[in-house]
């Protein structure tokens, strides 16, 4: 049934719509949405933090369950055209889970229905565009959506409960970190630890340096291109140590921790 709906989804198949929607799908990519969540954070930080919550504690989950499911995607399936690199298990899919998450956690946080509207489309989008690829099978951009609004929906209740206390985010990691013997892998642990940088980044914020919102044109280039630098810096870095699933966690908690924590401490002493 499933392959019968990818076959007859890609029977309109045409290099018009492949570039189209590898440019959809594409822009679903992790590090493209790490550093759009950064630019949000470093001009307005309460609505980067709700977030980037939400888009890594659901990146975390989702990974966590590809892990335990190991579930193939459709690549050399009889008929299938799969333009989309193999990255093994496909349920549920990652990039329509984090455009659930994020366009669903900005529209909470912000409300309006053009926002929401274009969240929406946005989602059905890529998730469409994942099954025109060859990507997924429709179960995994279900549930990949499913999951993404669920996490964005719970992130935000809980962020209500606790007052926006940052505290919230390092106990979700920890809590998450019982998904560490089922989803042990190098794309588990890089969403994991880069969650737990996010959490020590936003604490050390909060405590050592509070900077404030930026709005002015010139302030806000500064804050991103010397914010893109150092992050970018320190990821690069991460890329000297040896390959291997726990170091990928290291590298993102120290790109994630720098983001969410440096640059804000490098804006305030260039008060900027």
């Amino acid at each position: 049934m499933e392959l019968d709906l990818l076959r007859y989804i890609q029977s309109a198949a045409s290099p018009v719509l492949d570039v189209f929607f590898s440019a959809a799908v594409h822009l679903a990519d992790p590090a493209l949405w790490l550093l759009l969540l950064l630019w949000l954070y470093w001009r307005e930080k309460e609505a980067g933090r709700a977030a980037a919550y939400a888009v890594f504690t659901s990146t975390v989950l989702g990974r966590g369950l590809r892990g335990i499911f190991r579930l193939a995607g459709p690549a050399g399936e009889e008929g299938i055209r799969a333009l989309l690199p193999d990255t093994g298990p496909t349920f549920p899919s990652d990039r329509v889970q984090r455009v659930a998450a994020g366009g669903s956690a900005l529209s909470l946080w912000q409300g309006g229905d053009a926002l929401w509207i274009g969240s929406i489309a946005a989602m059905f989008l890529t998730a469409f565009g994942e099954m025109y690829l060859g990507g997924g099978y429709p179960r995994d951009v279900f549930v990949g959506l499913l999951l993404g609004v669920a996490a964005a929906w719970l992130c935000a209740r809980l962020r209500d409960r606790a007052l926006g206390h940052v505290g919230l985010y390092a106990a979700s990691w920890a809590v998450l970190t019982v998904l560490l013997p089922f989803g042990w892998s190098e794309e588990f642990l890089a969403a994991w630890g880069l969650l737990g940088g996010f959490a020590a980044g936003c604490a050390f914020e909060e405590n050592f340096v509070r900077v404030g919102r930026q709005s002015e044109m010139a302030g806000v280039l500064f804050r991103l291109v010397t914010g893109t630098a150092l992050t970018g810096g320190i990821y690069a870095l991460g890329g000297l140590l040896p390959e291997s699933a726990p170091f990928a966690a290291v590298r993102l908690f120290a790109t994630g921790f720098a983001g969410y924590g440096l640059c804000p401490m490098l804006f305030k002493k260039l008060r900027r």
